[in-house]
């Protein structure tokens, strides 16, 4: 809306002093118009058809269209400045009452004069009921009632006091004015015979208003008060203050929710008329308003003493102008349909909106809604309201089946996502990535990758008919869609892989891939050339240590953010296994990946191959220390990251958590097993220090993972650089991490609480908790497994 630029434009909306549980109104500017150039509005009066009369003090009324203010017609040739203006019932006629007394009736249409005559010198205001009749104030004391049409006087009453204001009730059958001590006297039209005093101002009421709804009867004194009746009953509401002087102009929004007061003050207030409390301010220096009206239920419609006459939108709350959002929780919204092997499927979520929600519908069908939990409300954006929905749907064939969710505000924005759910085929129900049917590899072992589209209940593994994996449960929390994944061990030649796996209802699916493994590799290469392995040299009897550490900060994605000191990390820690304090590891007994040796194969082969040479009395040591992320698509699955790891395909990129589970109970016998992570999965780098991890997720389950691996394998601790829902923090000042710094602080000596030359794992995880949360001012907790593990075991000696 183009609007001129106007002297008062500067108009400030300020908040009144509120009762406790009063909120303030929502005001917004729409429209401003400049009347009368250089000239005041001293009247105005409003009509049922929109129309606004404004008059000058000039001889001068103009119609103007009540919402948009534009310009409808002039009226000239009154005798002098107007008075007092009146609209009839209709709005098709005007009648002023100009200051010398002339009585007029004019054409809203064409601005014709239609009648005049004189109601005597002493009139002062003129209000108007139906279409003839015509009620006048006097400065002589009276109230008299003319026919409009004929100039007839019809009745009238007189009083021993000055009056003061009047006003017209809204039935037309009875009328209120006020006399100068305050006293408001109520008659009735018909007989022109009072029937109550209202004696509570005690003030001189420069104005009186009824609502438009006959709800209330409000004055407006001389003192900068308001008070306010039932009009019904005619019991006395109360007072309400605010304004340093006399007011001008008295008015309610058709609702009768608020009574709008100007005043001489220069201000318009706006008052709870439920409860009486001040609600907001309209400042306007240099002048004062003459006229206030709401031309809608929301649109108020003010003029005032420089000329201008200007609008506002008035809400209790700001509007609704946005769609409502819809989170779908499942499906999870992705790359390409959803997959399920099913006839039906479950879809739920929530919407949300700056206002009410109305309904959510799935294929135009209403969804149940319920309450968010005060959790999942927390999550909001402030000032929203949510309800969650759910609704299960027929898949009517295979293949893909397309449906829309629709959410609906009260204010009518709408907002859709379109669902694809693709059915599958028994066939299709099980997918599986790796290996590739006859495949040749040169490794000992393959890794059996598979999806399945339904909950499992268990799967197997046989190789050439013999059951390697018997009736294996998947891993705690998967779910229908997520990849599970087996590492079995080849033999040369060709190997015929047969997968089962048994849903939760009972029903059997099966898939069989054949793999050659190369006997070239399997029988003539040593093992010092392969990757990761080597021959393991016996240099005492009993117990021996093994460790394999590593460290990323450099990946080769550029996708991935490179940390700090994870490397030299590693580094460090490994060197510290090499000398006499930390174990005397020699390279048949240590493996150390760093930056860009750390690949996926590598890893897996230290884990698997590496570590696989310890025997059940041996120990064993794992270190890592870089990013961990969880799958974007599927939080549940986290994966430690290597170096070649691509983001966009962690599943067969990247080490899955589980992974590690299946080393810990297949691959490694020895009973004794220690696993220090420095990583998590938040990947914000701040200014003050890096932070470990890739990805942004509500809770840190990757360390938690970490923790819980332990309960896999009796006599494993683990010990995590931070708590769920935390970052492992780097540190320029320490050159490392700040789990690490203080792990080697720890192991060099720091760490020996009963002086005794020997830090055992206890005090060693003791020592780092305390030191961790001291530096980085409780904002990362390392955490360790609460399991079963000798918690006197020895991680380092002390010279002496």
């Amino acid at each position: 809306m183009t609007m001129r630029k106007i002297s008062f434009s500067s108009i400030v909306l300020l908040v009144a002093q509120l009762a406790p549980a009063q909120q303030s109104l929502y005001i917004q500017d729409l429209n401003a118009r400049e009347v009368f150039p250089k000239a005041p509005v001293f009247r105005g009066a409003s009509s049922s058809t929109g129309l606004l009369a404004l008059a000058s003090g000039d001889k001068l009324v103009k119609l103007l269209d009540g919402v948009t203010l534009a310009e409808k017609l002039s009226i000239t040739g009154l005798t002098n400045k107007v008075g007092s203006m009146s609209f009839t019932e209709s709005g098709q006629s005007l009648l002023t009452l100009t200051s010398d007394g002339q009585f007029a009736v004019w054409n809203n249409s064409t601005g014709a004069l239609q009648k005049s005559f004189s109601a005597g010198s002493n009139a002062l205001t003129i209000s108007a009921q139906g279409e003839n009749l015509a009620f006048v104030l006097g400065s002589d004391r009276t109230v008299k009632v003319y026919d409009a049409l004929s100039g007839k006087s019809l009745g009238s009453i007189s009083s021993k006091e000055d009056l003061t204001a009047f006003a017209l009730h809204p039935s037309g059958r009875v009328f209120a004015v006020a006399a100068a001590n305050g006293e408001i006297r109520i008659f009735t039209v018909a007989q022109m015979a009072m029937t109550n005093t209202l004696p509570e101002a005690k003030e001189r009421i420069t104005t009186l208003a009824f609502s438009r709804d006959s709800k209330y009867l409000a004055a407006g004194s001389a003192n900068g008060n308001v008070f306010l009746w039932d009009a019904t009953g005619l019991a006395f509401k109360g007072k309400m203050s605010g304004q340093r002087n006399g007011i001008s102009a008295l008015t309610f929004d058709p609702k009768s929710r608020w009574v709008v007061s100007a005043s001489f003050d220069s201000t318009v207030k706006f008052y709870n008329a439920a409860t009486l409390s001040g609600l907001n301010v309209i400042t306007e220096p240099g002048a004062y308003t003459t006229f206030a009206h709401f031309v809608t239920d929301e649109v108020l419609v003010a003029a005032n003493t420089k000329g201008f006459v200007r609008s506002w939108r008035v809400l209790e709350s700001p509007p609704d102008s946005l769609p409502p959002t819809v989170v779908l929780q499942q499906p999870v919204v992705g790359n390409g349909p959803t997959k399920v092997f099913g006839t039906e499927f479950e879809i739920r979520g929530l919407a949300y909106d700056d206002s009410e929600l109305k309904e959510v519908t799935i294929q135009k069908t209403p969804a149940i809604l319920s309450p968010l939990t005060p959790a999942e409300e927390a999550k909001l954006p402030k000032g929203s309201k949510g309800k969650k929905f759910a609704v299960v749907l027929k898949l009517g064939t295979v293949g893909a089946n397309s449906f829309e969710v629709l959410a609906l505000d009260k204010a009518n924005h709408t907002s859709k996502q379109t669902v694809t759910i693709q059915r599958l085929s028994s066939d299709e129900a099980l997918e599986v990535s790796s290996p590739a049917n006859n495949s040749e590899t040169d490794k000992i072992s393959v890794q059996v990758q598979f999806k399945p589209w339904f909950e499992v209940s268990s799967y197997s593994i046989s190789v050439n008919l013999a059951d390697l994996v018997s009736n294996q449960q998947p891993p705690y929390g998967a779910k229908a869609g997520d990849v599970i994944a087996d590492e079995i061990p080849l033999l040369g030649g060709y190997n015929q892989i047969q997968l089962s796996v048994t849903s939760k209802q009972g029903e059997k699916f099966s898939k069989t891939m054949g793999v050659t493994r190369k006997a070239s590799m399997a029988s003539s290469t040593p093992s010092s050339s392969i990757p990761g392995i080597s021959g393991r040299k016996e240099t005492s009897v009993g117990p021996q240590r093994w460790a394999v550490v590593v460290g990323v900060s450099a990946y080769s994605n550029s996708a991935i953010t490179k940390l700090q000191y994870a490397d030299r990390d590693a580094q460090a820690y490994a060197d510290f296994l090499r000398t006499k304090e930390g174990g005397q590891l020699d390279s048949d007994h240590l493996t150390v990946l760093v930056n860009e040796t750390a690949t996926l194969a590598a890893i897996t082969d230290a884990l698997v191959n590496f570590l696989g040479q310890a025997i059940d009395k041996d120990f064993v040591t794992i270190y890592f220390a870089g990013h961990g992320a969880p799958d974007p698509t599927r939080p549940q699955n986290t994966y430690l990251l290597t170096y070649d790891t691509n983001p966009s395909q962690l599943g067969t990129t990247a080490f899955p958590m589980w992974q590690i589970q299946t080393v810990l109970q297949r691959h490694i016998a020895a009973k004794k097993v220690v696993v220090f992570s420095d990583a998590c999965h938040s990947g914000a780098i701040s200014l003050d220090f890096g932070t470990r991890g890739l990805g942004v997720a509500e809770q840190n389950q990757f360390n938690q993972y970490l923790v819980d691996l332990a309960k896999s394998k009796e006599g494993t601790v683990v010990f995590a650089a931070s708590a769920a829902g935390e970052v492992s923090q780097e540190f320029a000042d320490l050159g490392h991490g700040a789990f690490t710094y203080y792990l080697l602080e720890g192991m060099k000596g720091k760490a020996d609480f009963d002086n005794d030359y020997t830090v055992t794992i206890n005090e060693l995880m003791s020592y780092v908790e305390e030191q961790v949360k001291r530096r980085t001012k409780n904002a990362q907790n390392p955490t360790r497994s609460q399991t079963m593990y000798d918690k006197d075991l020895p991680i380092s000696w002390i010279e002496h």
